[in-house]
């Protein structure tokens, strides 16, 4: 994918492109440029799966608002499509939420991250 303004989509170095992206939609459907953070990302074919943490959750908006509710960790996971870029208009996107294979990988990525914090809290060679 090639972007229509901002920086240019590098398959082999995404990063800035995904950055990009996250300040956009955190922008367009929070209203701070901020609220996203990157959290992950995983290439499966030609398709990109970004995940992204709300870091300003209680300036958020309604989950509800969504179609879902947060479950008891405080987790929603919402899924992202663009329509192809096109020069001269606005990136379009729309949002709902995630299927249930993407909804289960954030969920064990986050778990992972969390097990490794733990461990990383209790290992006294860690903190050296």
């Amino acid at each position: 994918m090639q972007s229509c303004a901002g920086p240019n989509y590098d398959f082999d170095k995404p990063w800035p492109f995904w950055f990009f992206i996250g300040k956009t939609l955190s922008k367009a459907f929070l209203g701070n440029e901020d609220q996203l953070e990157w959290f992950n990302a995983v290439r499966v074919r030609d398709r990109e799966f970004i995940t992204f943490a709300n870091v300003g959750r209680e300036n958020s908006f309604d989950s509800r608002e969504m179609n879902h509710d947060l479950d008891e960790k405080g987790i929603g996971v919402d899924e992202v499509d663009f329509l192809k870029p096109v020069p001269g208009e606005r990136l379009k996107a729309f949002w709902k939420p995630a299927r249930g294979i993407i909804d289960q990988k954030v969920r064990e990525w986050i778990e992972d991250e969390r097990g490794k914090e733990q461990n990383q809290e209790g290992d006294p060679a860690s903190a050296v």
